[in-house]
């Protein structure tokens, strides 16, 4: 493709392929926010911004994709294939007839490479990679005959997440050895500009402890602050299938209730203003179809409650709360997640990393 490309990009973003980035910058609305045009020579291409750079090979392409207009927010896409071309901050543009978009067309030995910054990961130690306990189990997120890599890690305290799309299932080794040494040119050092507010998992250990907790019961690791509690028994005592297999709290929380055998009645009835609660159901042997694909990320509840049987089993408790169900792998489950009403914005932050963190075992 192209040879040393500059690209004033925050991680989290790509707008255009690698040949279309000087019309991101005239048409995305915020000119002089966005990353200015690359001077363009020949070999291998840098996508930069604010300390952190990625290679895009010869032969390969590159695009900064932007989630918002002043570039603040974006994906890094990097293929072994031609990315269309996305100009500014918007929708794809409509292709002409009988052309199809280069993601959908994939096959054979095609790959894509996707890196969004987020606020959670596991420390990387050396150079990052992917390898065969990365890839997702087949399931409906995956497109028919592709295979999908993902992990979320950290470098020098900025935590990306990381998604290999592979047009073939299993991934030829020698593509997974190609995208390890693009993922090898990563580079993460001070910022230069003023990033997107965020905070890693390093930064908040500094004031609150974060305790990794693993069941081999019921097959699922999370990570959790010191200072929340985790019910060591079934808040639903009489509930079978789903099964509660997970339940953590800024609060102690009360087994049982009065009603409802599906719901947490007395933890939820004790649930303060500024506390939060989560808790996880799986079901053992759930309907196929009927849960839809985990969300990337899980939506914080923002309205008071959502869920009719929130409303019906806890009447009294005024707070944020919504009934998920969800799938993932074979896998399928109902989270509950309740906020009270003056919850800070830091127990936001600690309820969203804590639902990220969660990896269920196939």
């Amino acid at each position: 493709m192209i040879a040393i490309l500059t690209v004033a990009l925050t991680l989290t973003s790509a707008c255009g392929s690698v040949e279309a980035q000087e019309s991101v910058a005239e048409e995305a609305g915020a000119a002089d926010s966005l990353p200015q045009a690359p001077e363009v020579t020949t070999g291998l291409a840098r996508l930069e911004h604010a300390g952190t750079s990625i290679e895009v090979p010869a032969g390969w392409d590159g695009r900064l994709l932007f989630l918002e207009p002043d570039g603040a927010s974006a994906l890094l896409q990097v293929a072994n294939f031609e990315l269309g071309e996305q100009d500014g901050f918007g929708p794809p543009p409509e292709l002409p007839p009988g052309e199809e978009d280069p993601i959908k067309a994939m096959s054979g030995a095609d790959v894509l490479i996707t890196l969004a910054a987020t606020s959670f990961g596991e420390a990387e130690v050396g150079p990052v990679s992917i390898g065969a306990s990365d890839l997702l189990p087949p399931g409906p997120k995956i497109p028919r005959g592709h295979a999908l890599a993902e992990r979320s890690f950290c470098l020098q305290e900025r935590c990306f997440d990381l998604t290999v799309d592979f047009a073939s299932s299993p991934p030829d080794p020698a593509v997974i050895e190609d995208v390890n040494t693009v993922l090898s040119t990563l580079r993460v050092g001070p910022s230069d500009a003023s990033p997107v507010e965020t905070t890693t998992t390093a930064q908040a250990e500094e004031s609150t402890r974060w305790i990794e907790y693993r069941s081999d019961d019921y097959r699922f690791s999370v990570r959790y602050p010191s200072d929340w509690y985790r019910a060591d028994e079934p808040l639903t005592p009489n509930l079978l299938d789903p099964k509660e297999i997970l339940s953590l709290g800024t609060y102690q929380l009360r087994p049982g209730g009065d009603r409802c055998s599906h719901f947490p009645v007395r933890a939820l009835e004790d649930l303060g203003p500024t506390d939060a609660f989560i808790s996880i159901q799986e079901r053992d042997d759930p309907p196929a179809g009927r849960y839809p694909p985990r969300p990337r990320p899980f939506e914080l509840p923002a309205d008071p409650p959502s869920s009719e049987a929130g409303r019906f089993c806890v009447t009294d408790a005024p707070r944020f709360e919504d009934w998920v169900p969800f799938s993932d792998g074979e896998r399928a489950f109902y989270l509950i997640v309740t906020l009270g009403l003056e919850v800070s914005e830091e127990t936001r932050r600690e309820t969203a990393e804590i639902l990220e963190s969660i990896r269920f075992d196939s």
